[in-house]
């Protein structure tokens, strides 16, 4: 099936009228993992300053901003996603099977 994106233009208008975005962003720095932010940099506001923030937030944080890309990306260029998830993946600490990235057991 091909991505139309006029399917998701209510969405897009629905975010573009909010005046900004109400997350809290401090809630997120104690994220200690490798965590992956990716966005297309014509993606519209409240967006691009949120994930800015977050990339300053979470002290493991790869920002990954893909230019003349939009929200849609991951359906737009799939071979950009598909690559900053293999590198992303390739360099992230492996972790033993059974145990959190924690160190205690799976699951706690």
């Amino acid at each position: 099936m091909a991505f139309d994106p006029r399917r998701g233009a209510h969405h897009v208008e629905h975010l573009a009228d909010r005046d900004q975005d109400s997350t809290d962003i401090s809630r997120w720095s104690s994220i200690s993992v490798p965590t992956l932010l990716l966005a297309g940099a014509d993606t519209w506001e409240p967006m691009p300053t949120t994930m800015n923030a977050l990339a300053r937030t979470i002290p493991a944080a790869r920002h990954v901003v893909w230019p003349g890309q939009s929200h849609f990306v991951t359906m737009t260029a799939p071979a950009l996603f598909a690559e900053a998830l293999r590198e992303f993946f390739a360099e992230a600490p492996a972790v033993p099977p059974g145990r959190s990235d924690s160190g205690g057991p799976a699951g706690r």
